[in-house]
């Protein structure tokens, strides 16, 4: 491939690496050399999860690295012999679920998961999939070396693991973002509490579950100490096989969403070498691993497989603490994906400047991006030169279509003339009773066009109205009508009953002998500033006391 271009290459690679694996009829283990030039060259070892996991490739790695230096110095070497195969640990499961030991753990796991299980409701960019699907992508972030440093310490400060510490900040990230109190995050174990499978290569791997209860008034340090509880509780119970669980618990599944949990949170570690930790970091490509001859550095390849709605993973080097978000393309957008980012980030300095807060007052924003929502963008005062008010807009707009369908009730329909005629002459008429700008007018009406009629002639006299519900109590109504001081009640008959011990005048819209109606027509072009209030609205707070809003 020396003749190609790195692009070219990275695509070339990729595509292979993409291949989907025929399990019927195909190889689970395949491997590539790509030269790219005389002393560079791209190892591509591509296994499917059915033959391996984390663990296996640390043990591959490690293996790899003796034979090639043994091959380049001539040495002569020897591997311990195996002493179980993979049958073995697929037979040591089956007699472990009969044994006693393993229905204490499935009476865990019965008893944790029982009952309906909460499904992870963050808020989607798409409509979710009637059928899951698992396109994946990947968004690879960074901690930084201050921050992995004081997680580290708060984490031996409480006396658990760094694990622990982040697991629990996900709960309440989690938390933050779908508002549940009641959630389940899925994390793998080894699957390896019999050493004697060590050295084995194979999918090992047996996920567990942590169920959380987060409350927004407990500190981060309570919210800990029950995940640590729960984390050790599930390793204490890891051998008891997930699918099983799921085939046990779950009579009835949703095509659309995982068995159990929908996110999930891992921590990668190679066990056998800390060299070989360093190739595995995100973003981690400058690396360099000594092979005797030969210089091993990462090579990326982006994530496309999307097995949960969303993932974490952290993988901890040396010199860097990376992070990836993975998560289904059908539900999320990149955009919100890299804001998450961000905000674990923020979520997990502002743990760390105070564990003792309530975890309702911990942000996951940080202060520029508090400043940017709560400050800019709430700056909306504006300098207006030319303006119309809503009435005059309405009044405009029926010079220019007047015999155009403005309102349709249940027995009639009413132009736009009509309804700026009437409108018109209430609003002359207020003004002749002396209602000037920033009065209060009340209107205790059902909704009608009536209602309409008073909305637009009360503000076409520059008055303000104040919506008073007729299914209000009648202690309430009276309150609204006392503390408002409107000296008018816009009205209709059929409520007169509910007010007759109002002293306000009431002036009967839908009367047809009512003296409004005599009124001139003419649109009364109030000239004003902007008015004080073009509404008043009164609020019941819980403590049953009146409030105004305007």
């Amino acid at each position: 491939m020396s003749d190609k271009n790195e692009s070219e290459i990275k695509n070339i690679v990729t595509g292979f690496h993409r291949t989907p694996f025929d399990l019927e009829n195909g190889d689970v283990f395949k491997v590539y050399l790509f030269k790219r030039s005389e002393n560079n060259f791209i190892l591509l070892i591509s296994v499917h999860h059915i033959a391996c996991d984390g663990w296996s490739i640390g043990t591959m790695l490690n293996e790899l690295q003796i034979i090639y230096e043994s091959e380049t110095d001539n040495k002569n070497i020897s591997f311990t012999p195996l002493t179980s195969k993979y049958s073995d640990y697929v037979n040591f499961q089956n007699e472990f679920v009969q044994s006693e030991k393993g229905i204490e753990q499935w009476n865990y796991w019965k008893e944790e998961l029982g009952g309906e299980l909460p499904a992870l409701n963050i808020t989607a960019d798409k409509p979710r999939p009637a059928v899951q699907t698992f396109n994946g992508a990947a968004e690879y972030f960074h901690l930084d070396k201050e921050l992995a440093d004081e997680l580290n310490k708060f984490s031996k400060s409480e006396g658990t693991t760094v694990f622990v510490t982040l697991l629990t900040a996900y709960f309440v990230f989690l938390y933050k973002y779908c508002g549940q109190n009641d959630i389940i995050v899925g994390s793998p174990t080894a699957g390896r509490t019999n050493t004697e499978f060590d050295k084995l290569i194979g999918y090992f791997i047996n996920p567990v579950s942590v169920r959380g209860s987060i409350n927004g008034s407990d500190s981060f340090k309570t919210i800990l100490k029950q995940i640590k509880k729960k984390v050790l509780y599930a390793v204490s119970n890891q051998d008891f096989p997930f699918p099983l669980i799921v085939e046990k618990l779950l009579h009835k599944r949703d095509p659309g969403r995982s068995a159990v949990f929908q996110t999930f949170f891992g921590m990668q570690k190679i066990q056998q070498s800390e060299e070989l930790q360093e190739l595995i970091v995100y973003n981690n490509e400058d690396v360099k691993v000594n092979w005797g001859s030969l210089t091993l550095q990462p090579y990326g390849i982006t994530q496309q497989d999307g097995q949960f709605d969303l993932s974490l993973d952290l993988i901890a080097g040396k010199n860097i603490f990376s992070g990836a978000f993975k998560y289904n393309r059908d539900i999320f957008d990149k955009e919100t994906i890299a804001g998450m980012a961000d905000n674990f980030s923020n979520l997990l300095r502002n743990i760390l400047t105070d564990p003792d807060s309530e975890i309702k007052d911990l942000s996951l924003l940080s202060p520029a991006n508090r400043n940017i929502l709560l400050v800019d963008r709430n700056n909306t005062s504006r300098e207006f030169e030319n303006f119309d008010f809503v009435h005059k807009l309405f009044h405009n707009n029926a010079k220019l279509y007047p015999e155009a369908t403005a309102i349709i009730s249940d027995n009639d329909e009413i132009s736009y003339r009509e309804l700026d005629e009437s409108s018109n002459k209430l609003a002359n008429y207020l003004i002749k009773k002396g209602i000037r700008s920033g009065d209060l007018i009340c209107i205790c009406m059902e909704r009608s066009p009536d209602m309409v009629i008073s909305i637009l002639g009360v503000l076409k006299s520059g008055a303000a109205y104040v919506p008073v519900d007729p299914n209000y109590p009648a202690d309430r109504i009276a309150h609204m009508i006392s503390n408002s001081g409107s000296k008018y009640i816009l009205t209709q008959n059929k409520l007169t009953d509910i007010l007759q011990y109002i002293t306000s005048e009431k002036i009967l819209i839908d009367d047809s002998n009512s003296e409004y109606l005599k009124e001139d027509n003419s649109y009364p072009g109030i000239n004003s500033d902007l008015f004080p209030i073009p509404l008043m609205q009164f609020t019941l707070p819980a403590q049953q006391e009146f409030q105004k809003e305007c």
